[in-house]
């Protein structure tokens, strides 16, 4: 088990560097990176580890520190009666195909702010302003714990509200649940936040029996 963790060369917490444009660089005295200088989006920390279960005794490396909680969202809707998820395809620069589908919704919510209302993502206000009726899912997931610190995701299924719009933008589409988890056999279709969120739909008892027609 994790007995300790603390930066290096800094007990009381992590040390910043900044190092002009908000630059900075993990060195021997255990400095943290921060990728921006007004503080959004993440730190790189530098950590020390001590574990009885490990190839090793103990180690040194950094982990990413999120800034802010991740949003992971589905809307749901029916169409005849048959539930529907809407799904975007997403470029992300580290993608495989460079193209997967995604939530809804994935962002960290503050990644639009101050950059006018053209760039807050789709569908992001309607997922946070649904009332309890129509949640539901909600719950905090924890990312990889060997790179990551104290990273979550708030994961949300929202049951999309009566006039939301017919009329979708070019890259999001309606799809069943059942046509997702066949995709889920595929190789590099759905991205990773997609099959977190689409666990999450089916451990929460909402994917009925397939329809036979």
């Amino acid at each position: 088990a994790l007995r300790e963790h603390r930066t290096l060369g800094h007990a009381g917490g992590p040390r910043r560097v900044d190092e002009g444009g908000g630059r900075g660089r993990i060195g021997a005295g255990g400095a943290a990176l921060r990728q921006r200088s007004d503080g959004g989006r993440f730190e790189v920390i530098a950590m020390r580890i001590e574990a009885g279960n490990r190839e090793v005794p103990a180690w040194t490396q950094p982990l990413i520190k999120p800034c802010a909680q991740g949003l992971l969202a589905f809307l749901v809707r029916e169409f005849d009666g048959v539930p529907h998820l809407l799904v975007q395809a997403r470029v992300e620069s580290g993608n495989f195909d460079v193209v997967e589908l995604a939530p809804t919704v994935q962002i960290l919510p503050g990644d639009a702010e101050g950059l006018g209302p053209n760039a807050i993502p789709h569908f992001r206000d309607v997922v946070l302003s649904a009332p309890p009726a129509d949640i539901l899912h909600d719950t905090l997931q924890s990312e990889e714990g060997g790179r990551f610190y104290n990273d979550q995701n708030r994961n949300l299924i929202v049951r999309a509200p009566a006039d939301f719009p017919s009329d979708l933008p070019d890259h999001f589409r309606w799809i069943t649940p059942w046509q997702l988890k066949s995709l889920v056999r595929h190789s590099n279709i759905l991205n990773v936040q997609c099959r977190c969120l689409l666990t999450c739909y089916g451990g929460a008892g909402l994917l009925p029996p397939l329809p036979i027609a």
